[in-house]
């Protein structure tokens, strides 16, 4: 069953991550960040899905650990399409110079960025120190 899995496509041009099964299975299908502290996967809000056969996902914004989770009545599994780096479809750059923090984006295809400056209180969350700035 674990080759069941491995039809993963991202289309950078659209950012669009597909999965297609290599036959008929009902899964539930969610997009989920690797956390390096224990190995576990978190399930990122909105989106779970139940397929049969195929999962399609917009706007996907590549990274090390986002990841897919692949979830049966008898098991789970997760596959990291991007974790080697080879999808990326842009790069940040930070800078502090004196007071100020200059955050610079390059995007091989035409992008939209949002940026919110807050401090960070745990983990998981931060405190805003404004409202989001965005670029494109």
């Amino acid at each position: 069953t674990k080759s069941l899995w491995d039809n993963i496509v991202y289309q950078a041009a659209t950012q669009t991550l597909i999965w297609e099964a290599a036959c008929p299975v009902h899964v539930t299908v969610s997009l989920c960040q690797l956390m390096k502290i224990n190995d576990q996967c978190v399930d990122l809000e909105g989106t779970v899905n139940i397929a049969t056969e195929k999962v399609k996902y917009s706007r996907v914004d590549t990274h090390p650990s986002l990841c897919i989770k692949f979830a049966t009545e008898h098991n789970a599994w997760v596959k990291c399409p991007f974790n080697h780096g080879h999808f990326q479809a842009w790069k940040m750059r930070l800078a502090v110079m004196g007071q100020q923090i200059e955050v610079s984006f390059t995007s091989h295809f035409e992008a939209e960025f949002s940026v919110l400056v807050c401090n960070r209180t745990n983990l998981h969350s931060c405190n805003s120190t404004g409202s989001p700035k965005t670029f494109s």
